[in-house]
């Protein structure tokens, strides 16, 4: 607006210059140019602005043109003063005062009255001229009140404009403030960088996963790396060339000296205004996610390897049984020295071997029901060194570091004495040149984030930790991700079954616990049991006892293994039994039909077909409640040892036993003919 007031005032002075001469003329001597009042008149009237003659004394208007009093509401001869049409009398001296000075007139609008009362604006200048003797003064004015109005309007729409912007601006700023907050928020990472792969912003999340500084306009190769970072500049590049998003999966970033971090990396392109693409990356930690997948794949490996062995040892221990049994029947009617008898030892000793193999697939399959006993952890570690300084390099030495006050746990003995033993097997074999083998224990309380930290389903609380280190050559991390797997061996082929870890494992899986390794190469290998603290007092067995068998009982024997079922025989007739044998549950349940109610004992097989051992036994309690009935199995696989003794065992046995095991079994089981607590599986003979 100020503009076209300043060309109005320009506009204004070229005619005051223009028509100054003529009237000029009027005042000088001899005129030079003949110019009559009509000419003057024309002159004046064709004008575009308001002219006037006002007499400096009492500014009394002498002449004005028809402009000027349309401008002013007055008759072109009207007689008026043009003090009268100032609205503020000192606007009006400052204007008079410069033309006195002879300063320039102020350049800016006047504010004017016309006669009828009404405002305007206007823009005014002078020029002394002499009429009639007289000095007045020539005045130019041009109402410039719409202008005005157009300017306050414009003003007006630029406070409105400028407080929007303001506003707007606020706006933005809380909105970017905001999305800030959002993306520091994030867990992902965000990273964005324009289409060259320069760094422009990112979240702190993103800012843990850089291997290098942070910083505006950084490539993505200084961020992540030489290699990934090209990598996920081509596929920054793609996504904007193809306009979508592109998908990188699993990235492996370097932890710095920490364990590495596994992104899971996806980039979208947008667009800012029309040519600056950018390509924004999120990014996914999933190392957790990924570690607890190769967990639950390790898990799943590992049951369906339990599943297999657990039925290949059901075989095996059937097959087993018939061997032992056989061979101690044998033994019952010879000299207990002499050639055949070594030769019946070594069948036995070889049979145990076996038997002990199976035992460990049992163990790693989970699917064995071992015998439960409050154990005092400290007799049991020494019970495993007596037996292992026997058997490691005279050069280790072994030594125990007992924590203060006896630890109790319940458990099975024979499993955690042989997890000790394979453990301690192992740490001799891991120091060839000799070394040091400890043992120690401590009480520890396992709080809920170690609980879940760890693969196994255990509850925080209070824990008997057994520690077992040597000062062997240790293992890599390579090395270490395996040694529980089923059937892996560093050793040569023949010289390990590769189950000796994975049965300590699923000891003391199958105990509630957990176990742990850490290793050195060249330094040292450590492993951590965790067993439930059990504040019982423990369980002492005799395992000494001989177990009485009554002579002349009627047994039904039920087993679908043939050489069972000669074993079982053999033995009950040893002792003037009459025997009455059955090849699976619905024979067995006929000949209790029969022979129900003189029989003394039954013996059945779980696993059978037709009709398995469990229902068999939930058939004859119905009829025969309080008969003795003492359950044997290769192993438990569609049952478990628990709901057999709710339904009335007197005694469970594990195949393959011996014979003192059986004579046990069957003193237990007419001993507790009715249902019982849980008893306690007796011990296997050396």
């Amino acid at each position: 607006m100020q503009r076209e007031l300043d060309e109005l005032s320009a506009e204004l002075t070229r005619l005051r210059e223009a028509q100054l001469g003529s009237f000029q003329a009027l005042d000088v001597e001899g005129p030079t140019v003949e110019l009559t009042p009509d000419h003057v008149t024309q002159i004046l009237d064709s004008s575009p602005v308001g002219v006037g003659i006002a007499r400096t004394s009492d500014t009394l208007v002498l002449y004005q043109n028809e402009r000027c009093a349309a401008i002013f509401g007055t008759e072109v001869n009207e007689r008026r003063y043009a003090k009268d049409s100032w609205v503020d009398p000192a606007e009006r001296q400052e204007f008079v005062g410069a033309y006195i000075r002879g300063e320039p007139i102020p350049n800016y609008p006047a504010r004017m009255r016309r006669k009828d009362g009404v405002f305007f604006w206007c823009l005014l200048t002078f020029e002394p001229i002499r009429v009639g003797g007289h000095d007045c003064i020539l005045f130019w004015v041009y109402d410039i009140t719409p202008l005005r109005k157009a300017l306050e309007e414009l003003e007006r729409a630029k406070d409105e404009l400028e407080l929007r912007v303001a506003e707007r601006t606020e706006e933005l700023a809380n909105s970017e403030a905001q999305l800030r907050a959002l993306l520091e928020s994030l867990a992902d990472g965000v990273l964005v960088c324009d289409a060259s792969g320069l760094a422009i912003q990112w979240n702190a999340a993103a800012e843990g996963m850089f291997v290098g500084r942070p910083k505006v306009d950084a490539t993505l190769q200084e961020l992540f790396g030489a290699t990934l970072g090209t990598q996920l500049s081509e596929l920054a590049f793609q996504a904007i060339l193809q306009n979508r998003p592109q998908r990188h999966g699993d990235a492996e970033v370097d932890g710095g000296g920490a364990e590495a971090l596994i992104l899971d990396v996806v980039v979208s392109p947008t667009q800012a205004g029309t040519a600056d693409k950018r390509a924004v990356f999120v990014l996914r930690d999933v190392t957790e996610q990924r570690r607890l997948e190769v967990q639950v794949q390790h898990a799943a490996r590992m049951d369906s390897l339990g599943q297999l062995s657990g039925g290949i040892a059901h075989d095996f221990n059937n097959m087993l049984n018939g061997i032992i049994g056989a061979t101690e029947l044998l033994e019952l009617d010879l000299e207990p020295e002499g050639e055949v008898a070594e030769n019946l030892a070594l069948i036995l000793d070889t049979a145990e071997q076996a038997a002990e193999l199976t035992r460990k697939l049992l163990a790693f399959s989970r699917t064995n029901q071992r015998s439960s006993a409050i154990l005092d952890v400290h007799e049991v570690v020494r019970g495993t060194v007596a037996l292992l300084r026997h058997s490691v390099d005279k050069r280790v030495e072994i030594t125990l570091d007992f924590d203060e006050g006896a630890l109790s746990i319940q458990g099975d003995r024979a499993q955690v004495q042989n997890a000790l033993l394979n453990l301690g097997i192992n740490a001799n074999q891991a120091m060839p040149e000799g070394g040091t083998l400890e043992i120690a224990t401590r009480q520890v309380v396992v709080d809920a984030s170690v609980c879940a930290s760890l693969p196994f389903d255990i509850e925080p609380g209070e824990y008997v930790e057994l520690r077992v280190r040597d000062s062997g050559i240790g293992m890599d991390e390579a090395l270490q991700a395996r040694i529980f797997e089923p059937f892996f061996t560093t050793k040569e082929v023949g010289r390990g079954t590769g189950l000796g870890l994975s049965m300590v494992y699923a000891t003391v899986e199958s105990h509630g616990g957990a176990i742990m390794v850490t290793s050195e190469v060249g330094v040292h290998t450590t492993f951590r049991l965790l067993f439930p603290l059990n504040r019982g007092a423990a369980h002492v067995v005799d395992e000494q006892r001989e177990a009485h068998v009554p002579k002349g009982m009627r047994v039904l024997i039920a087993d679908d293994e043939h050489g069972v079922r000669r074993t079982l025989r053999g033995f009950f007739r040893s002792h003037q039994c009459e025997v009455f044998e059955a090849s699976n549950g619905a024979e067995a349940l006929a000949i209790l039909d029969r022979e129900g109610a003189s029989l003394d004992l039954v013996v059945l097989d779980t696993v059978m077909p037709k009709l398995s051992g469990a229902d068999a036994l939930r058939a004859l309690r119905t009829a025969w409640p309080d008969m003795p009935v003492l359950m044997i199995s290769g192993y438990l696989r569609d049952v478990a040892l628990h709901d057999l003794q709710d339904l009335g065992i007197g005694a469970f046995l594990s195949k393959p036993f011996r014979l003192r095991q059986l004579a046990m079994a069957v003193e237990a089981a007419l001993t507790n003919p009715s249902p019982t607590p849980r008893l306690q599986q007796p011990t296997p003979a050396p």
